[in-house]
């Protein structure tokens, strides 16, 4: 299955800070940003294979178990078998959900950072003009 989300950490606006503490631009905040979303995608991509992985061996170990007590053929093992696939999909879907969410809250708070840092530009260059820095 492709996996089309990406995760990653949220950026923690004290770290942002830090950054624009030491001198960095807009764009630089913006490519930090993108390589933390980067960090996220390629976090929930190595994961995909993990779970269908434990799916394949979830719905191995049902059927096995029904086979040793000679039930192989048995409906309930073909529910049983189904309640370990959609309990490994919930868990997917929920692991991409939060991914979805942390590149949200990233993209958000990039956005709150880079207006500040235009907002206190642009005072400081009215300032400037203004002769009064």
């Amino acid at each position: 299955m492709a996996v089309v989300i990406p995760t990653t950490p949220a950026v923690d606006p004290a770290f942002l800070a830090f950054l624009r503490s030491q001198g960095m631009e807009e764009s630089d905040i913006a490519g930090e940003i993108a390589r933390r979303t980067s960090a996220i995608t390629r976090g929930l991509a190595l994961n995909a294979p993990v779970y269908e992985e434990n799916e394949r061996q979830g719905v191995q170990n049902v059927a096995n178990s029904f086979e040793d007590r000679g039930l192989y053929r048995s409906g309930q093992r073909l529910v049983k078998q189904q309640d370990v696939v959609n309990d490994f999909t919930r868990q997917r879907l929920g692991a991409e959900a939060n991914a979805r969410q942390q590149i949200a809250d990233l993209n958000s708070s990039g956005a709150a950072q880079v207006a500040a840092l235009r907002r206190r530009t642009a005072e400081q260059e009215l300032a400037t003009r203004g002769g009064l820095v």
